[in-house]
């Protein structure tokens, strides 16, 4: 039901899957101490300690979250429930552990999205390691839409490519990531016929083709490029 492994990579995206199954299943009290453990006996009426069937039936379903909790952690991460019997201490452990390296991670690919610029990058390298911080975002539970793909990569275009980022700001109210690997690959086409040929064709004639409606937000596993 959870669809991916955890990783401290990820840490933010499983927790947001997580979370809506637990609810779900009424599970979520386990974890925030609202579904309190009973007591493992009590005294009876004649007070004599006895086995308290209470406890036994909320440590069942203790258990079975264990398992369905650790059915999603990856090989590396097994070694951590060494020692752990309940649910709520598995996963405080597991939010002490990775939440903080979550966090961390997002804040380092988001620093990196917004100084990755083209420079000397290929018009094919350049959107692929847009592509890759984007995925890494998306797995981190901080996707982006597809807008804000587009976005970052004009702004990283340098001069040389005005009149090319001019033309898709002006000329289109959305472009998708795809649409826009289009007319990048237009570009580049048009820049090799120039250089082996002389003259070509104003850019516009390269980049007025037909367009698709998708728009997308990228996370791990998507298919959604053409890379």
């Amino acid at each position: 039901m959870i669809p991916i492994k955890l990783q401290a990579s990820n840490y933010l995206l499983w927790n947001n899957l997580f979370l809506p199954v637990l609810r779900k299943y009424k599970l979520l009290g386990l974890l925030t101490g609202a579904d309190m453990r009973p007591s493992r006996k009590f005294f009876n009426a004649a007070g004599c300690t006895v086995d308290n069937l209470a406890f036994d039936l909320w440590y069942d379903k203790d258990q079975l979250l264990m398992i369905w909790i650790i059915s999603t952690l990856s090989m590396d991460l097994l070694s951590h429930t060494v020692g752990i019997e309940y649910s709520r201490d598995l996963w405080e452990m597991l939010e002490k552990c990775f939440v903080g390296v979550s966090r961390a991670n997002v804040h380092h690919l988001r620093q990196c999205l917004q100084n990755l610029v083209k420079g000397d990058l290929s018009m094919v390298s350049y959107p692929q390691q847009m592509k890759e911080i984007v995925i890494g975002l998306g797995d981190a539970g901080q996707p982006l839409t597809d807008d804000d793909l587009v976005a970052y990569i004009l702004v990283g275009f340098s001069e040389e490519y005005d009149s090319f980022v001019t033309y898709i700001e002006t000329h289109w109210e959305k472009v998708s990531f795809d649409e826009l690997l289009g007319r990048e690959a237009a570009l580049l086409k048009r820049k090799l016929r120039s250089n082996s040929s002389g003259p070509t064709e104003p850019f516009h004639a390269y980049a007025a083709t037909p367009r698709s409606s998708q728009h997308f937000t990228y996370s791990r596993g998507s298919n959604n490029s053409n890379f």
